[in-house]
């Protein structure tokens, strides 16, 4: 069931989660432009901009299934960005994030086990994609098949047989992984 969806639609400051409580504080001054559905969050890479919430139960996963959806519209592609994850510098706090990988040119999405395993999955059938363009992604963990998986505009499901993800106290980003991989681009629409 749906636990948390952000729309983006303010213009600044705090972004409101419109079905649960987990609304996201901003650092370094997201705004928003024109996106999917009104509004979308605007992220500048080189401003180190993001949104955050402090670990909470309805936010941390572990072992069970779960996925992530939304827009995004990258304006930059060489380097690393995280596009939302619970992800801390410890292993005990590493969960799952979302993720484009410069490397590789591909939209990626990676579970932790909490005690340093991890297993990621890149959109490879979809291919490399393009900045100034709108991708609908949809990134999940299947806890009865133990599979993560990831689909690009509702295309070709790439996956990757999975491992129990960890349930820790890890911070809830979007738009940074740590203080590093900043996401150059918008999105819009996730939940």
């Amino acid at each position: 069931s749906l636990i948390s969806f952000w729309n983006f639609n303010e213009a600044s400051g705090q972004r409101n989660d419109s079905y649960g409580v987990q609304h996201l504080t901003q650092s370094g001054g997201v705004v928003s432009s024109a996106g999917i559905l009104n509004n979308a969050a605007v992220f500048v890479r080189s401003d180190s901009q993001s949104l955050f919430r402090a670990s909470e139960a309805s936010l941390q996963t572990g072992p069970v299934s779960f996925s992530l959806a939304g827009w995004v519209y990258m304006t930059s592609n060489g380097a690393l960005q995280t596009l939302v994850g619970k992800w801390g510098s410890a292993s005990a706090d590493q969960e799952y994030r979302v993720r484009y990988l410069a490397a590789t040119d591909r939209f990626a999405f990676i579970v932790a086990d909490g005690v340093g395993g991890t297993t990621e999955v890149s959109a490879t059938t979809f291919g490399s994609p393009n900045t100034g363009t709108w991708y609908f992604l949809h990134c999940f963990r299947n806890s009865a098949n133990n599979t993560v998986g990831i689909s690009v505009n509702n295309g070709s499901i790439d996956s990757a047989a999975g491992l129990a993800v960890s349930s820790g106290a890890g911070t809830f980003r979007v738009g940074q992984s740590l203080d590093t991989q900043f996401l150059g681009g918008r999105l819009d629409e996730w939940g």
